[in-house]
């Protein structure tokens, strides 16, 4: 008995095929916080069960709205993960930034090199410049030796100064981009997210499967403009937005939706407590869900019978505009379909 479930556990594990597949953004719904982000993915489905992982996603993905639809196949759970050894892949813009360090620091190195050849060969001919341990010395010679002095020592010098300024042009150029590089990467995490989703197929094929998830540090915020030609012209109202994303990942070459609302709030109307105006003084207590009047702080009675009294006194209670509510089923949004597609890296 021992035997057989041993075997029928080693053949599960032998098919338990761990597979990493890269998935391309199909479209992004960016609402004003968050976005929805659709995903498409070619996998090579094997008989049995196995797992199918996609990595190289974003480290703020919210686990419960995580959607997938496999072709043929029956999805048996799915988990998502952060992976800390495994980074997400530079954007252009921190390439170029760090092409740009290398190309620098590389600069720097020649001139200091410079400086380094300038120093000795000052220093060499600084070293020759006493003239007493010579026997004799010929005028002509002399004068030859003040000339080569006067001459090369200056040039030495203003090499020197050039290459000094040269220096510091390079380390301030440096400084600034090790910043801006600092910056960059603060957007783009030393993590990524890896969604794993296991699955169970009764033949071997070749599907492809949609996912979609919400991630957070992403939104777009609204710019209105007004523009006239002149004070007789009609005023043109134009409705624009900011989109914005610290994903660490690049939305490359994706459509575009603009929605508003939030898709994680529910659509249940919320509770609203009344605010009582009067002119007389008393005080409220709520008990079960009805509000009672305290007189004088001891008798207590039912707003209804109250409100009765009221009526027949010569106090008016103030008259209070009639609020009707309705339920609403689900969220309603509005959308706005962008007609091109954009590549938005992420940190911009």
């Amino acid at each position: 008995m021992f035997k057989q479930i041993f075997t029928v556990l080693f053949i599960f594990l032998v098919l338990n095929v761990i597979g990493q597949v890269s998935s391309e953004i199909e479209k992004v719904k960016v609402f004003q916080n968050g976005a929805q982000i659709y995903r498409k993915v070619n996998i090579n489905i094997k008989k049995g069960p196995q797992k199918i992982v996609i990595d190289q996603l974003s480290s703020f993905i919210k686990s419960n709205t995580i959607q997938a639809n496999i072709k043929g196949v029956k999805i048996l759970d799915i988990e998502y993960n952060i992976n800390y050894l495994e980074v997400v892949s530079d954007n252009q813009k921190i390439k170029n930034l760090k092409e740009a360090l290398t190309s620098i620091t590389f600069d720097i190195q020649k001139e200091e090199n410079t400086k380094s050849v300038l120093n000795l060969e000052l220093d060499l001919i600084l070293s020759n410049q006493n003239l007493k341990g010579q026997e004799s010395l010929d005028i002509e010679d002399l004068k030859e030796f003040i000339e080569f002095y006067k001459s090369k020592i200056p040039d030495l010098k203003r090499k020197l100064t050039d290459t000094d300024n040269q220096l510091e042009k390079y380390k301030t150029v440096k400084s600034k981009l090790k910043k801006q590089l600092k910056i960059l990467q603060k957007t783009q995490k030393e993590s990524s997210g890896v969604i794993t989703i296991k699955v169970i197929a009764n033949k071997t094929f070749k599907t492809s499967a949609t996912l979609n998830y919400h991630t957070g540090n992403c939104g777009w915020t609204p710019i209105y403009s007004l523009r006239a030609t002149d004070l007789n012209s009609p005023i043109n109202f134009e409705y624009a937005a900011k989109v914005y994303q610290n994903t660490g990942v690049i939305w490359n070459n994706s459509p575009i939706t603009l929605v508003t609302g939030n898709p994680i709030l529910t659509g249940q109307r919320p509770e609203l407590s009344p605010w009582i105006i009067n002119n007389y003084g008393s005080r409220y207590q709520k008990n079960n869900n009805r509000f009672m009047i305290l007189k004088d702080g001891k008798k207590k009675v039912s707003f209804n019978k109250e409100l009765e009294e009221i009526s027949r006194s010569n106090v008016k209670p103030y008259s209070l505009p009639s609020i009707t509510s309705q339920e609403i089923p689900s969220l309603t949004f509005s959308e706005f379909n962008i007609q091109q597609t954009y590549t938005i890296e992420s940190g911009t």
